[in-house]
């Protein structure tokens, strides 16, 4: 199984985060590399790519609460 670069994993971490993109996704964006969709899928899950951050969490759930608020 060859490994995404450091370069790679800052490129994967703003796909996901900024088009949601998953494995079967990512692997049409890189077509040069030699992944499999298992692997990536095992990265990506081993890393917490899947996961917001604290903070984007927060914005995630106020967000939420000011679009859902009755008048």
């Amino acid at each position: 199984m060859v490994l995404p670069s450091t370069e790679d994993k800052i490129s994967i971490k703003a796909l996901r985060q900024k088009k949601d993109y998953w494995a079967r996704k990512l692997i049409p964006e890189f077509p040069n590399k030699s992944w499999t969709l298992s692997g990536l899928s095992y990265h990506i899950r081993n890393n917490r790519g899947h996961r917001l951050s604290g903070e984007e969490a927060r914005q995630r759930d106020k967000s939420y609460g000011e679009h859902n608020r009755k008048p």
